[in-house]
């Protein structure tokens, strides 16, 4: 298994544990991102908005998301 997948193993085990923790829904999309698979990236940027709608670096990420030629 890769370092990336080691990770997101464990912050998913991590947000098993509480589905809320904004650092680890924001690390979990940053590995996905690094992985090309920038939907589910978006999915946990967006969740993390909805926990905190004033999450400066989580808009940013969204805008850089949307502004990707693969939408």
């Amino acid at each position: 298994m890769t370092h990336n997948g080691q990770a997101l193993e464990s912050y998913q085990r991590a947000l098993f544990h509480n589905k809320n923790s904004i650092e680890a829904l924001r690390a979990v999309a940053s590995i996905l991102r690094t992985e090309d698979k920038y939907e589910a990236a978006v999915d946990y940027i967006r969740t993390i908005l909805q926990l905190n709608p004033a999450d400066g670096e989580s808009w940013s990420s969204l805008g850089t998301f949307e502004r990707m030629p693969i939408w």
